[in-house]
């Protein structure tokens, strides 16, 4: 074969090769039947959801995920990641690759996806906040002032569910518990934290100490203020030797700076202290707010406020948030079985966690 011939082979082959995909592509886009967009509200929990049948509300630095998808002629439904994104107003809500739409500034825009000759468009208006409510359970916690002051009377080692709404000047109520900006005056006598599932969305109220303080949550240039009076814990004295939770470890009791506390029914333990006695290595990262343990070949990682870990990349769903106590990563006791391997049981008559390895 003559060289001029080789290189007819070899152009036709190229040009086999190169236009496949492309006519697989139009194929592909011909085989639609339409287009639409699938909302979803993410951590947020709105009321009622966003849909993309009516005008989406957002708040400013409000967000939801806007999916594009595609319904094709044999009946597949499926999600489109290369449509052609235009907003009629950059300057009132933008969307990223992740699909994330977000509200910048109030006002009203038009948002539109197109795929080959077909297109889905939304309208997006984002609202102010014009105002706050708080529930607290147990709800007889609370008393509301007429400024809009909560007070909260508590018990010392008591932990509260808080559930913060925003209301939209468009009437749309958000939980925004853990997109707020939680501060307290007093820290040592009680603080928010976020623990529990966080598709719920809500926090909680955590005591630690007798006294007062005042927790102020901010968003969007409203607050919402709570004075939170702490008072000795009736139900369980902390001088009553009997009432505390003690850890054994293979037989051995454990002494810890931060014992171990009972939170939503959930019973929690200073994970430093029970994976350095089963061996394993404990590293802090302050910035990140992330514990790393290692121990034969085994990475576990945790982050404070988190119901996620990781156990070398495999995910571990917690039942109760991790949290910071006294400086002390506090974990549900089952997810020192879950991490470690160890056998762990509950002896409810002498209130001890008794692990095995």
């Amino acid at each position: 074969m003559s060289i001029r011939s080789k290189n007819l082979v070899l152009i036709f082959c190229l040009l086999i090769l190169v236009s496949f995909p492309i006519s697989s592509f139009a194929e592909q886009k011909d085989d639609i039947k339409s287009i639409y967009f699938s909302v979803s509200e993410q951590y947020q929990l709105y009321e009622p959801k966003p849909t993309a049948e009516e005008t989406i509300s957002l708040r400013p630095d409000g967000n939801v995920l806007l999916y594009p998808r595609a319904i094709y002629t044999n009946g597949e439904d499926k999600l489109i990641s290369d449509v052609v994104w235009k907003i009629s107003d950059p300057q009132v809500v933008s969307i990223d690759q992740d699909f994330m739409l977000k509200g910048i500034k109030e006002g009203t825009a038009t948002v539109a996806a197109s795929y080959g000759n077909h297109t889905v468009s939304v309208e997006v208006a984002v609202n102010p906040v014009v105002q706050f409510l708080a529930d607290l359970y147990p709800t007889d916690a609370d008393i509301i002032k007429e400024d809009g002051t909560v007070t909260v009377t508590m018990n010392k080692d008591i932990g509260v569910s808080l559930t913060l709404n925003a209301f939209h000047a468009g009437g749309v109520k958000e939980n925004v518990s853990r997109v707020a900006k939680w501060e307290s005056k007093n820290p040592d006598v009680a603080y928010i934290v976020a623990t529990g599932n966080p598709l719920k969305g809500d926090v909680t109220l955590l005591s630690f100490n007798e006294g007062e303080t005042e927790i102020t949550a901010s968003l969007n240039g409203l607050t919402q203020k709570f004075e939170v009076r702490v008072g000795p814990n009736e139900n369980r004295p902390t001088e009553n030797v009997a009432d505390q939770i003690t850890v054994k470890i293979n037989g051995v009791v454990q002494r810890y700076d931060q014992p171990p506390v009972i939170m939503n029914g959930r019973t929690l333990v200073p994970l430093r202290g029970i994976f350095e006695a089963l061996g394993a290595n404990v590293g802090w990262d302050g910035q990140t707010q992330t514990v790393t343990a290692t121990k034969s070949g085994t990475t576990i990682q945790l982050k404070i406020g988190s119901a996620i870990a990781y156990k070398n990349d495999a995910v571990i769903y917690l039942d109760q948030s991790s949290l910071l106590i006294n400086d002390r990563t506090m974990v549900p006791v089952r997810f020192v079985s879950e991490a470690l391997g160890a056998k762990v049981d509950w002896d409810e008559i002498i209130r001890t966690v008794i692990i095995t390895k």
